[in-house]
């Protein structure tokens, strides 16, 4: 699903790419998959960005980076390129101070909260809803 979402993104099928990206990050929670989680979260950072919502763009940035230094993993080359642009885009869009706000917002995210935000949810997990655990910190 990852995937899909990237070829949709680079191709401005944004709408296409949000539900690749949501689809994967959904599966990748209820199989506790960090990197793969964390991937579609960039992922989703990227259609943000591209759509035009630079604050919930930070906002997704925060939590990948949080996901990734509680987790120890790295993102591959071409998913560091994706956050790096959409960092960019953030910052040019909503200046250092703008940005900074977004991405501790995001970072601070309860783990629920974060996976509500990552798939436009006002709810709990899918995972909570599924009764199993989530690879969202708490």
């Amino acid at each position: 699903m990852m995937n899909l979402g990237l070829a949709a993104l680079a191709q401005n099928r944004l709408a296409d790419a949000t539900a690749r990206f949501q689809e994967g990050l959904r599966i990748a929670d209820e199989l506790q998959k960090i990197l793969t989680t964390v991937n579609c979260v960039v992922g989703l950072a990227g259609v943000a960005a591209h759509a035009g919502d630079r604050a919930r763009a930070g906002r997704l940035l925060g939590i990948t980076q949080r996901l990734l230094d509680d987790s120890g993993a790295a993102l591959e080359p071409y998913l560091a390129a994706l956050f790096a642009e959409t960092q960019a885009t953030v910052h040019a869009e909503l200046g250092e101070e703008g940005a900074d706000e977004a991405f501790q917002a995001g970072r601070s995210l309860p783990k629920t909260d974060a996976l509500a935000e990552a798939l436009n949810e006002d709810g709990c997990s899918s995972g909570e809803r599924a009764g199993s655990r989530s690879t969202f910190p708490p």
